[in-house]
């Protein structure tokens, strides 16, 4: 099996275009993130070891820019692809602490309890379309927001 073959069976989080995509709370477009991030996370980790360096990177990018179809808007540019043993998100461990809607925008802050760090994610969304799509991730510390989708 493929890497991405692989990460498409794993990714049960949204439907889009589904009704489910169209009744989901940023809360549950959050939940379902993390859930096919971890997938994916997992997923990638797994296969480094079947390829090299600079094919483990590729591929890493196009099932990444893949997963992102389902959660973000069509014109969207983010980040570099990053991936590790431990995963930035994890839908069993990672908690809402609050969600701050107005209007068509929505922030959905989480924290990411760990053994030494406890990080603070803010998942930022935008209501288009009769949905709702994450526009950005920010890790939140005391020095300020570092861009992470």
């Amino acid at each position: 099996m493929t890497l991405l073959t692989g990460l498409l069976l794993c990714l049960p989080g949204l439907k889009v275009g589904a009704a489910q995509a169209e009744m989901a709370s940023p809360a549950d477009i959050v939940v379902a993130f993390q859930t096919d991030y971890l997938c994916w996370n997992n997923q990638t980790v797994a296969a480094k070891a079947d390829h090299t360096p600079a094919d483990n990177i590729a591929m890493a990018e196009k099932t990444y820019r893949e997963m992102l179809k389902k959660y973000t808007l069509p014109d969207f540019v983010g980040e570099p692809v990053a991936y590790s043993s431990e995963p930035l998100h994890d839908p069993a461990k990672e908690k809402i602490v609050s969600v701050k809607t107005q209007g068509g925008a929505a922030v959905v802050t989480t924290k990411f309890p760990q053994q030494f760090y406890t990080p603070t994610y803010e998942y930022r969304l935008v209501y288009q379309q009769h949905r709702w799509y994450l526009t950005a991730v920010d890790l939140v510390d005391d020095d300020g927001k570092y861009p992470s989708l």
